[in-house]
C-alpha cells in the first residue's frame, strides 16, 4: 500500500488500532480495504489478542511501530472517534455502546496492583500535610510494584510505573539509593521519571503525555504517579469543582485509554475529618483515597475511601534510615512496619485470598471464595489454610455460610499525631 493510498484509509486504520489497544475486535468494515504492510500489522495484533489479550497487543504494537513503522504511532496517538456498530459508510460513526447484563456478569473481578490497597484502573488519591512521609510511600509502592518485589510482605501485580515528580528531582536520587541499598537492587527498576511540572488538563500536555507512554515504555504502565496535583493542575483553583473536575477529567482519559491506575498525590486541608484540601470533586471522583498522617517515628496509612471493596486495616510505619555512600551526607530512609503498633502481617497466600473477598465486592460462600483463590492461581488446599487462617486472625467475618470482611470501628481510624515527619 503506498503513502497515498493509506492516508487514505487513515481513519479505517486508527478506528482499528483503538479498538485493539483497547482490548475489543476491530469492525470488519475498518479491516477489509487494508492491503500490505498496514493489513499485516493490523492481522499481527488481532492475532496477538485472540491469543494473550490486551497486553500482547499493547507488545506486539510498540515492537510493530518501533520497526521503522512512524506512521503507526502517529495514527494510534490521533483522536479520529472510535468504530461505529454499522457498515453504513453515511451513518457518523460512534463511541458510546451499551451492553446487556452478561457483559458485566462475566467480567473478572477487580484486581490489585497491591492486595486490598491499591486496586488496578482507577483513580486514587493519597493525602497528607506536607512531611508525612507520603512520596516516601509513593516512591516505595512504585518502586515494588516496577520491580516486582513485594511491599512490606504484601505481594504486587508488576508492571511499568510512570512518575511525574512535579516537586522537583532533588529528593529522587537518595531515596532511590536508600531503596536499592536496604532491598540489595541493582540496575533500572522499572520506574521511568519526569521531574518537571505539567497541567495535566491542557490539551497539549495531554496528547504529549500519551506520545510520551507510547515511545518511552516498551508495555503501557500499570501506574502512574501524579506528585503532586497542585504542581501538576497548572493553576487550577483548587476550590473550584469546575476546574478540579476537568484535572481529573484528564486523569480518567488516562486511566481508559492505558487501562492502569493513576494515583494522585495531594495535600491535606486544615479540618482532618474533611479529608483532603480543597473541591469536593476529589472525593466524589476518586475510587481510592488514602491518608498519611505523621506520627513520632513515621507515618499512620489510613484508608479513607475504597469504593466497592473494604477498607483494609490501618497500617503503622516507620523511617528506616539507610547510608547508600561513604559520607554522611549519603542517607536517605525507606518505610518499613512499626512492629510496636502493627498487626502480624499476612502471608502472601493470605493477602492474595483477602484481596479476592474484597475484590468481590459482595459476600462469598466457601466454595466461591476458594475457587476464586484458585483462579487467583493458589492450590487448592493452600487457599482452604488462608481462609482459615484469616477467619481465625479475625480479619474475616463468618455469618452462616457466607464469609465478608468486617467493617472497620472508628476506634481503627484514629491514632494519628500532629506532629510533623523530620
Amino acid at each position: 500500500m503506498s503513502i497515498h493510498e493509506r492516508s487514505n484509509l487513515d481513519p479505517q486504520i486508527t478506528r482499528a488500532l483503538q479498538e485493539l489497544l483497547a482490548g475489543r475486535e476491530p469492525d470488519p468494515a475498518d479491516v477489509e480495504p487494508l492491503t500490505g504492510d498496514v493489513r499485516a500489522c493490523i492481522t499481527a495484533l488481532i492475532e496477538a489478542l485472540h491469543n494473550d489479550g490486551v497486553q500482547a497487543v499493547r507488545r506486539s504494537f510498540l515492537a510493530l511501530a518501533k520497526d521503522n513503522r512512524p506512521w503507526l504511532m502517529r495514527l494510534a496517538a490521533s483522536a479520529v472517534p472510535q468504530a461505529s456498530t454499522t457498515n453504513d459508510p453515511d451513518k457518523p460513526a460512534r463511541r458510546i455502546r451499551f451492553l446487556p447484563d452478561s457483559e458485566f456478569e462475566n467480567r473478572p473481578p477487580r484486581q490489585w496492583l497491591i492486595p486490598a490497597i491499591l486496586p488496578k484502573e482507577g483513580i486514587a488519591l493519597i493525602f497528607g500535610p506536607p512531611g508525612c512521609g507520603k512520596s516516601f510511600l509513593t516512591m516505595n509502592w512504585s518502586l515494588c510494584i516496577a520491580s516486582g518485589r513485594q511491599w512490606l510482605g504484601h505481594p504486587v501485580l508488576q508492571g511499568p510505573v510512570a512518575y511525574i515528580a512535579g516537586e522537583g528531582s532533588f529528593g529522587i536520587g537518595p531515596r532511590l539509593k536508600a531503596w536499592k541499598q536496604f532491598h540489595q537492587f541493582s540496575g533500572d527498576s522499572g520506574v521511568k521519571w519526569f521531574d518537571e511540572a505539567l497541567a495535566l488538563q491542557d490539551a497539549g500536555n495531554f496528547n504529549e503525555l500519551v506520545t510520551a507512554f507510547l515511545e518511552d515504555f516498551e508495555e503501557p504502565p500499570v501506574l502512574v504517579v501524579i506528585d503532586t496535583l497542585s504542581r501538576c493542575s497548572g493553576g487550577a483553583d483548587e476550590n473550584s469543582n469546575t476546574d478540579i473536575a476537568k484535572v481529573i477529567a484528564s486523569a480518567d482519559m488516562l486511566q481508559q485509554r492505558f487501562h492502569c491506575t493513576v494515583l494522585i498525590v495531594h495535600h491535606a486541608g486544615k479540618d482532618r475529618d474533611r479529608g483532603p484540601r480543597g473541591a469536593s470533586s476529589l472525593i466524589g471522583n476518586t475510587e481510592t483515597i488514602i491518608e498519611v498522617a505523621p506520627t513520632d517515628e513515621g507515618c499512620r496509612v489510613v484508608c479513607y475511601k475504597q469504593k466497592d471493596a473494604a477498607k483494609f486495616d490501618p497500617l503503622s510505619l516507620k523511617l528506616q534510615t539507610v547510608q547508600y555512600g561513604s559520607t554522611e551526607e549519603d542517607t536517605s530512609a525507606v518505610l518499613i512496619y512499626d512492629e510496636t503498633d502493627a498487626q502480624p502481617k499476612m502471608r502472601e497466600s493470605e493477602s492474595v485470598m483477602y484481596a479476592a473477598l474484597t475484590g468481590a465486592g459482595k459476600a462469598l460462600t466457601y466454595t466461591e471464595w476458594k475457587k476464586a483463590g484458585i483462579e487467583a492461581k493458589l492450590k487448592e488446599r493452600t487457599a482452604s489454610m488462608a481462609i482459615k487462617n484469616l477467619v481465625s486472625a479475625g480479619r474475616v467475618e463468618k455469618s452462616g455460610k457466607l464469609y465478608t470482611i468486617p467493617i472497620p470501628s472508628e476506634n481503627d481510624m484514629e491514632g494519628s499525631t500532629d506532629n510533623e515527619m523530620v
